[in-house]
């Protein structure tokens, strides 16, 4: 990876750390290198991910891909951008619904450390870091750093996200559930079977793509008016540009609940890490008795346990379906770091 030669800040210590603003081509080389030891754990860190949103939604920021490396080699790297005195993340709470910094595992306090000694020679007066899991490195690093450091941390909780360990077959699946949840899933699945012939399908080939993300936007833009309203034209480009790029990868799944030859709704989900995303849905407005949104998400739980996943993420928000498909809640927090007046 081609890295830019000027030095930003070097602390003090013995072991200088050396911190420097790279370009997301620099990023997504990390990314694929088999020597960088990073952990991205994050969906929406990775370097696709957030390239996709700089692209549609960046506007009055300054980009600053921190990366962090010492005589020993690389510590990590914190995907922010910056107003004034004010760092936040690349990325948005809208469409990220969980973010963090990237580290080599082993050295997350020593990154953490080094990342408050550039801040605190750089004229970086607040940080405002939003979707910050309690797994974090935001969490467990960088918020006593930055208390170590004399900086005012408060947070709060911005959120919920709902989530399910998978079993190793749906009948397990459905077991997991309360009764009157069971009962609810099976009277309703029987409900669809009687309407026609009834097919899920999982479109993930690239090629297929195309006509499958036409058919989740129309079924999107079809729903409630807040949907419609979300759909911008900047959101649409932001959507596409993630489903061709994850496609690409093998990382996006469409699923499309079709019956008699029609698709009646769909997901949008993304399988990274053992984990199927559930980005987002649509349904055609026509059915509201055979609940197709609510079991098109069903069938794409069951096709997540077909396919080995270990884990079953709705994402952020408090919807009824996530509680009734046996979800369960995780706090998501906000954390604003304000250093101490001199």
């Amino acid at each position: 990876m081609k890295r830019p030669a000027r030095q930003l800040t070097t602390s003090p210590s013995d072991q200088r750390s050396v911190v420097r603003n790279i370009s997301f081509d620099d990023l997504h080389s990390l990314w694929t290198s088999t020597d960088a030891d990073f952990e991205w754990s994050c969906l929406f860190t990775l370097p696709i991910w957030l390239n996709c949103w700089w692209d549609a939604f960046a506007e009055g920021d300054r980009l600053h891909l921190l990366l962090v490396e010492d005589s020993r080699g690389l510590l990590g790297c914190a995907p922010l951008k910056r107003r004034g005195s004010t760092a936040t993340f690349v990325g948005s709470p809208n469409v990220c619904d969980y973010l963090d910094l990237v580290s080599v595992p082993e050295r997350r306090r020593e990154f953490a450390t080094a990342l408050f000694d550039y801040f605190n020679t750089e004229g970086l007066l607040e940080l405002d870091l939003y979707g910050v899991r309690e797994d974090a490195l935001v969490w467990s690093d960088l918020i006593p750093r930055a208390k170590a450091s004399g900086w005012e941390v408060i947070c709060e909780t911005e959120g919920i996200s709902y989530g399910i360990d998978l079993p190793s077959s749906w009948e397990d699946f459905l077991f997991q559930l309360n009764g009157k949840q069971r009962h609810e899933l099976r009277r309703k699945l029987r409900r669809l079977e009687e309407a026609g012939d009834v097919h899920f399908r999982i479109i993930e080939s690239p090629a297929q793509v195309p006509d499958a993300f036409h058919t989740f936007i129309d079924l999107f833009r079809t729903g409630p008016a807040s949907k419609a309203a979300f759909m911008t034209d900047a959101m649409f480009r932001f959507f596409h540009s993630l489903a061709v790029a994850f496609a690409e990868r093998n990382i996006l799944k469409i699923g499309l609940l079709d019956i008699d030859g029609t698709s009646v709704s769909a997901v949008l989900c993304f399988d990274y890490r053992s984990t199927r995303y559930l980005y987002n849905s649509g349904y055609a407005p026509g059915h509201p008795s055979l609940s197709v949104g609510l079991l098109c998400k069903a069938f794409s739980i069951r096709n997540a346990i077909d396919s080995g996943l270990a884990r079953y993420d709705f994402l952020k928000g408090e919807e009824d379906y996530k509680r009734r498909l046996g979800g369960k809640p995780r706090n998501i927090h906000r954390s604003h770091f304000k250093r101490a007046s001199s």
